[in-house]
């Protein structure tokens, strides 16, 4: 029999004409006997006393067995397990068990179960709620704790509702005017607070009466890569380490693109050696992204630009 629940069981009820053994592997603290002809009182004992103790009921009834079983449809917490001529019936005890097991509090004792998931390290709770696994470093930070106490994760601050493109992994489906609020959002956290770069991957979206609202969630060991190749990579999708030659890239993007050409400039001070051998790269500064990325926006707003 299954010790996982057994072990867990504080009543054991079963009828006088059974034997009155616990099962192998229980460690029920009261055992009790029931007529199984007086049906009311059997449920009159069931309903008062599930809400303060695991039951295990024993029955050589299947009728029994069965009104016993669609009771758990109704009981919000120890939900009944019953044996039956020697079979355990103990499969909503069983998912009550994992359900008690992964299910995650904050400080204050506020739960939430991680009950979808909808990214590599991201669920959602029955409300919506957005839980992040593993997170050494997350905006909107509030520590999730496992059922022992341990660290989990993050509860964020945004809610599904609220999820544009669960994460920038195809920012290049997001307009002009959305790629450069994120890239805005990008240079202040990288150049002024100084912050790791995270990858598209761990850049969350979420949309807040209409604007745009990035969540950075990165880990301590997390691989950097150069600021410049990650703004290349919102604005256009390619990744310039990828390819042998990064001038043949930026000159294709540039002509086949409608990619404002001034973001195009940056790039190219960015990647200087790749077109003149001879000249050093140059560092984009957070206030000349800003710079920029400000220029597209007015100039898309002002219908300069086509989105």
């Amino acid at each position: 029999m299954n010790n996982e629940i057994l072990n867990k069981v504080g009543l054991y009820l079963t009828e006088k004409a059974l034997t009155a053994a616990l099962p192998e592997g229980s460690s029920a603290e009261n055992t009790e006997t029931f007529d199984p002809k007086d049906m009311q009182a059997l449920l009159n004992r069931v309903l008062t006393g599930h809400s303060t103790a695991r039951m295990l009921i024993a029955t050589s009834s299947e009728d029994i067995a069965r009104v016993l079983l669609a009771l758990n449809a109704t009981i919000s917490g120890y939900k009944l397990t019953v044996l039956c001529n020697g079979v355990l019936h103990d499969t909503d005890a069983l998912a009550e068990l994992e359900h008690e097991e992964k299910m995650l509090h904050t400080a204050d004792g506020t739960e939430h179960f991680p009950a979808v998931q909808l990214h590599s390290r991201l669920y959602a709770d029955e409300q919506g709620a957005l839980l992040l696994e593993d997170a050494q470093d997350a905006d909107g930070c509030t520590p999730l704790l496992a059922k022992d106490g341990g660290r989990w994760g993050t509860l964020l601050e945004g809610r599904t509702s609220e999820m544009f493109a669960g994460t920038a992994e195809h920012s290049e489906e997001l307009s002009i005017c959305e790629r450069a609020q994120l890239c805005i959002a990008l240079a202040d956290r990288v150049m002024e607070l100084g912050l790791p770069v995270p990858s598209r991957e761990q850049i969350l979206l979420l949309r807040k009466d209409g604007k745009l609202e990035p969540l950075f969630i990165t880990q301590e060991n997390d691989a950097e890569q150069p600021l410049s190749e990650l703004l290349y990579e919102i604005f256009t999708g390619h990744r310039l380490s990828e390819y042998d030659s990064a001038a043949e890239v930026l000159v294709y993007d540039a002509a086949v693109t409608e990619i404002p050409s001034i973001f195009f400039e940056d790039m190219m001070y960015a990647y200087a050696s790749a077109f003149y051998p001879n000249r050093s790269d140059g560092t984009l500064t957070a206030r000349r992204v800003r710079n920029t990325m400000e220029r597209i926006i007015m100039n898309t707003e002002e219908g300069f630009y086509h989105e």
